[in-house]
């Protein structure tokens, strides 16, 4: 099985910290967009040759505004794919048609939205709320921002201080994905949710090394 590596793990971590607004531009920015942040968002599909996105996502661009800079929404995005560009390499294995916009909550696709009769900014925001997607763990902000199972999480993975370990749990996690069909849908959430402090964990751990770095480079 294929393992992370620590430069695609920072990769993975610093390049896709606070998405928001993004035009998807290949399928592996998808992926490390919707999949393997573990956050929460709307992931809009449509075809650049019609109106879709003009008569349909202003609305949605709207909500992202709102929240962006917010660090407690800052697992929150919303990514826009068009799928004359991308129809065979992210629509078609996604197997969805163009002008559909899905709630996608740590890495899984919850729910198509209906868009009968249009819609506006407070049905957006009430799709968010309801979908759970204004909400999710931070690690910085665990008391309050996590499940009590995910507060017990946090808390043994703040205690390990070595990369290789996080980097492995991490791997372990995203291959039980990878390796069955049978996870379900509660475990497949559960499963990202970890990834997602890890991911975090991670972070953390990888700026407390360069800022070292860089005092020892001043000394």
């Amino acid at each position: 099985m294929k393992t992370f590596t620590l430069k695609l793990a920072l990769a993975l971590l610093l390049s896709f910290v606070g998405v928001h607004g993004i035009e998807i531009e290949s399928p592996e920015q998808f992926l490390e967009v919707t999949k393997s942040t573990g956050k929460n968002g709307f992931v809009i599909f449509y075809r650049s040759d019609n109106t879709f996105r003009k008569d349909h996502c202003q609305p949605f661009e709207d909500l992202e505004e709102k929240y962006k800079g917010n660090p407690k929404y800052d697992n929150f995005y919303v990514v826009f794919v068009d799928c004359i560009k991308h129809l065979t390499d992210i629509c078609r294995p996604e197997n969805v048609r163009e002008n559909r916009i899905f709630a996608w909550r740590n890495g899984v696709k919850v729910q198509t939205l209906k868009l009968h009769g249009g819609v506006t900014f407070e049905k957006a925001e009430k799709f968010a709320q309801e979908f759970g997607l204004l909400s999710g763990c931070i690690v910085d902000d665990h008391e309050e921002r996590c499940t009590e199972r995910a507060q017990a999480y946090v808390k043994k993975w703040m205690e390990v201080q070595d990369e290789n370990k996080v980097l492995h749990e991490m791997d372990r996690l995203t291959n039980l994905l990878k390796g069955t069909k049978s996870v379900t849908y509660s475990n497949e959430v559960w499963i990202m949710e970890r990834v997602n402090v890890l991911s975090q964990l991670m972070k953390k751990l990888v700026t407390n090394v360069s800022e070292i770095n860089k005092e020892g480079d001043e000394l």
